[in-house]
């Protein structure tokens, strides 16, 4: 007399649905990452016009690839490598699109070496978290160009009055870094704002250098700078 047949369960299902997901994600660990990079570098392309740097890399990668790369090598070899890599790509348009394409790139080609570090080091989950942190931080720098530009911030803004009070806007210094080039003493500060808050804030005139002055130099300002380092750590912790 033959035994009866086994009739497969809900929970037999359950338990086979979860063993083959388990399974598909675990072949889908070295790709996660790179999937990751890619998808966020992706969503940010297309999304704001080059800025000034932007243009300027533009203007390096001009020419054939040979010529390209003997200029980069002769006056910037530190990024070589990288004008050679956008070189091909920008010959095919110069749009924010195609110059950005490459950085999107190489995250996902960085996700991946991580992972294959990881993997080497502590195992296969260890290299895909790995991954996942460098690709979810290089598709968040990505996004944050959509952002905005830098713009100027009015001297009116809160800023300059959540602790210390500055009614002319940015405290001047002894001198500035000039870095647009333009040899001016610039009344006011830059910034990238989300929802009405700063998100970055640029600066001409190298606070960070005159903070570590002497107390004795002080009395040669009208106004203590240092006094603008804690607006903007107030600003931060309050805003």
């Amino acid at each position: 007399m033959s035994a009866p047949a086994h009739t497969q369960t809900p929970s037999d299902e359950s338990v086979a649905v979860a063993g083959r997901f388990v399974s598909v994600l675990d072949r889908a660990l070295p790709f996660l990452g790179p999937a990751l990079a890619g998808v966020l570098g992706f969503a940010a392309l297309g999304r704001r016009a080059l800025v000034l740097d932007e243009a300027s890399l533009l203007a390096a990668v001009q020419g054939s690839f040979s010529d390209v790369v003997d200029r980069a090598i002769s006056d910037d070899p530190a990024r070589a490598g990288y004008l050679a890599l956008l070189q091909p790509i920008a010959s095919h348009g110069d749009s924010e699109l195609w110059l950005r394409l490459p950085s999107v790139i190489a995250g996902m080609v960085a996700a991946a070496a991580v992972y294959v570090l990881g993997r080497r080091l502590a195992g296969r989950h260890a290299g895909a978290v790995a991954s996942l942190v460098l690709a979810s931080s290089v598709g968040v720098l990505s996004l944050t160009r959509a952002v905005g530009p830098l713009v100027e911030l009015p001297n009116t803004h809160p800023l300059y009055s959540v602790f210390f009070k500055f009614p002319d806007g940015p405290p001047t210094t002894s001198h500035e870094l000039n870095g647009w080039g333009d040899n001016l003493v610039h009344k006011h500060l830059l910034a990238v704002e989300r929802e009405v808050r700063i998100g970055v804030l640029y600066s001409s005139k190298d606070y960070s250098s005159e903070w570590n002055y002497h107390p004795s130099s002080k009395r040669f300002l009208s106004i203590d700078n240092t006094r603008f380092a804690v607006n903007i750590i107030v600003y931060a912790l309050t805003s």
